[in-house]
């Protein structure tokens, strides 16, 4: 894939990342989730992404598609898409549960607080339900160039 210039939002949104104080949870989050979801790295910036600091409420998300898979918002709390096989997983007695995406049958949403994060994602289900999310996202490329921050790469380290 050709390299593309970041914007100076962009910019500005990565160096806002870089000083954030949940930054290597963000990046530790975000690795494995590429990671668990078989995201192709060769996708990148096409299929799939990632932002920094989208918004006022998040360190970091990874959109796949046209849907965000996972977030690690600024209150340390991580937003993870998952497609369930039909039973529950197991999950700290912390984590919440929510309708997901209604474009994406059997979607839900779960909610942990980071420092549960490794234990959600060593779930053998949960790894599972996260990339059965990211393949059923994955059905279309990302909608605009805005989806994925070209400096990502670089500030992921993974």
């Amino acid at each position: 894939m050709p390299s593309r210039e970041p914007t100076a939002i962009q910019v500005r949104k990565a160096e806002q990342f870089r000083g954030h104080p949940l930054r290597a949870d963000a990046v530790r989050l975000a690795c494995a989730v590429i990671e668990v979801a078989g995201l192709d790295p060769d996708g990148q910036g096409r299929a799939w992404g990632v932002t920094l600091c989208p918004d006022k409420n998040c360190v970091i998300r990874v959109n796949v598609g046209n849907q965000a898979i996972a977030d690690l918002r600024s209150d340390g709390r991580a937003y993870l898409m998952m497609i369930l096989d039909g039973k529950k997983p197991r999950l700290p007695r912390t984590a919440e549960m929510f309708k997901g995406f209604e474009a994406t049958p059997g979607s839900i949403l779960v909610v942990v607080d980071v420092s549960d994060c490794d234990h959600v994602l060593a779930t053998r289900e949960c790894r599972e339900a996260i990339q059965r999310h990211a393949l059923a996202s994955g059905y279309r490329d990302l909608p605009n160039s805005n989806w994925d921050n070209p400096l990502s790469s670089a500030v992921l380290e993974c």
